[in-house]
């Protein structure tokens, strides 16, 4: 190299490292150590916090949110360590700075050399406060209590449910619980149906609001399942949509034990044509599909071609390299999409797949999501649904597909 001007100069050598960090939020923000998170903090009034996984034992420092527009500064924390979590890395508390912003974070790899990882965040509205889990258990009527359970639904209903309870029992309960329901919430977000799960069930979180999420009828956590989450990346979704399309995913799969000897997933994103975000040697824990979900890119081409989603999907059934299962009973294709399908009919690959013992579900999500097609395509009744919101989404449709993961026998085939 030779230089002709005069004066000194500067070089610099950039390089590239093959560390992944993986980010998260979580609102548990109170306890450093909880590993409970989600794809997107909540905006409003809530404090939220960065949770990180990097890979090839490299050391995050710092974390910066910046504006996407003008690269300003908006909000810097000290990332700290901890042990025995998925996410071995946290950051102190934040409210959202604005709707969507830049989020980088600084470390140094296993050689000391300095990494930069840069990725996207969206902010989401704001989810409601959750009672404890209840009990299961069925208590016998007695009559020595220290409170009473007040305002719980007794045959009818107004409005929304005003269920909470006044007064704080011990010993046993008292023989019958007063009050009716009606008007709004009383102790709760008001006009919402927060989420409560058995204390039996596994411990998954999603946020409803105004529509109710069930309890699973078996333990997801004890699942053997490969599943194909087919992601719509389509102009016709958006891409506020498609984040909640990505919280969907992320709820439905952290109520399974993601592992190569538990659930797997694999990826396909779907618009006018479709390719493989991810097998299932690519994802063989929670932090991975979760990384893997939040790197899937908004397409915003014109079209749902199902063709060339289903026909990449028994690619990776075929394909012994793929780390699909086929000696296992439960194998399932979610389809999420919001238009009607182009690049031809797929009834005839999806039968195929069908035939071979894959259930096929989907869920129509929007206005423009043709339902009359999805039926077409999945394996008998009931196996497509429609959202209109993303409350209905989080909640009964949520509660739905995870429903029909319990089946002993092929359910959607």
């Amino acid at each position: 190299m030779t230089l002709s001007a005069p004066g000194p100069c500067n070089i610099q050598v950039r390089g590239q490292s093959p560390m992944e960090a993986y980010i998260a939020y979580t609102h548990d923000t109170d306890a450093a150590h909880s590993d409970s998170a989600d794809i997107t903090p909540t905006q409003g009034m809530y404090t939220n916090a960065v949770l990180a996984h990097a890979t090839d034992n490299a050391v995050l420092t710092e974390v910066e949110f910046l504006d996407p527009a003008s690269g300003q500064l908006l909000w810097a924390s000290n990332m700290k360590p901890r042990v025995g979590c998925s996410y071995e890395f946290y950051s102190d508390k934040f409210t959202c700075p604005m709707t969507n912003f830049l989020v980088a974070l600084y470390g140094s790899d296993y050689l000391g050399h300095p990494v930069r990882r840069l990725s996207e965040a969206y902010c989401v509205g704001q989810e409601p406060t959750r009672p404890p889990a209840p009990s299961t258990s069925t208590l016998a009527p007695s009559s020595t209590s220290s409170g009473t359970s007040s305002g719980t639904s007794s045959g009818t209903s107004s409005g929304t449910s005003s269920g909470t309870s006044s007064g704080t029992s011990s010993g046993t309960s008292s023989g019958t619980s007063s009050g009716t329901s009606s008007g709004t919430s009383s102790g709760t977000s008001s006009g919402t149906s927060p989420i409560t799960l058995p204390s039996s069930s596994p411990s998954f979180t999603t946020a409803t609001t105004g529509s109710s999420t069930a309890a699973p009828p078996c333990n997801l956590k004890n699942i053997i399942m490969d599943v194909f989450l087919v992601v719509d990346t389509s102009s016709t979704i958006g891409e506020d949509a498609l984040e909640y399309e990505k919280t969907f995913y992320d709820n439905f799969a952290k109520a399974y034990t993601v592992s190569s000897t538990g659930t797997q997933f694999a990826i396909v994103s779907m618009s006018n044509y479709s390719y493989p975000n991810a097998d299932f040697n690519d994802i063989t824990s929670w932090p991975q599909l979760f990384g893997q979900l939040n790197q899937v890119p908004f397409d915003g081409t014109v079209g749902n071609d199902l063709v060339d989603a289903l026909t990449t999907i028994q690619g990776m059934v075929t394909d012994t390299s793929s780390g699909y299962r086929p000696q296992i009973n439960n194998h399932l294709v979610i389809i999420f999409s919001t238009t009607s399908w182009t690049g031809g009919d797929p009834t005839t690959v999806a039968a195929a797949l069908r035939h071979s013992g894959v259930n096929i579900a989907a869920i129509g999500y929007g206005p423009q999501a043709n339902i009359a097609q999805l039926n077409a395509i999945v394996g008998g009744q009931d196996c497509a649904k429609s959202a209109s919101t993303n409350s209905d989404l989080q909640g009964s449709i949520l509660s739905w597909i995870l429903a029909k993961t319990c089946s002993a026998t092929p359910y959607c085939v």
